[in-house]
């Protein structure tokens, strides 16, 4: 069974849009059946030119947790469409894979 991510949110107001070089929030509540391996993300262009992304490693060896993060959309992310991918494994080798539409805007 794959872990599951509950009260989602990705950007203030879970907005799902990021601006270039300014501060991004996610929050996520996390249950896995076993105990998490990482929690990353990667926000991809949609044509794979510019990709990010971002692993945390505090959350291994937890079953449940609140993954809450702020980081910097980098200042080379171009405008425009993307994908917003959220991962979790765990240490059983489950995988969630929860993917978004995304949108990078300048400030």
């Amino acid at each position: 069974m794959k872990p599951v991510a509950t009260n989602v949110e990705i950007g203030l107001r879970n907005e799902k849009t990021g601006y270039i070089g300014q501060d991004f929030h996610l929050n996520a509540d996390i249950k896995a059946v076993t105990k998490i391996d990482e929690v990353s993300i990667e926000i991809r262009q949609r044509d794979g030119i510019w990709v990010f992304k971002q692993t945390w490693n505090e959350y291994k060896g937890l079953r449940n947790t609140n993954v809450h993060k702020h980081f910097y959309i980098p200042t080379d992310a171009p405008a425009g469409a993307a994908a917003f991918l959220l991962r979790v494994s765990d240490a059983n080798g489950s995988l969630l894979e929860m993917q978004t539409p995304f949108t990078i805007r300048e400030k």
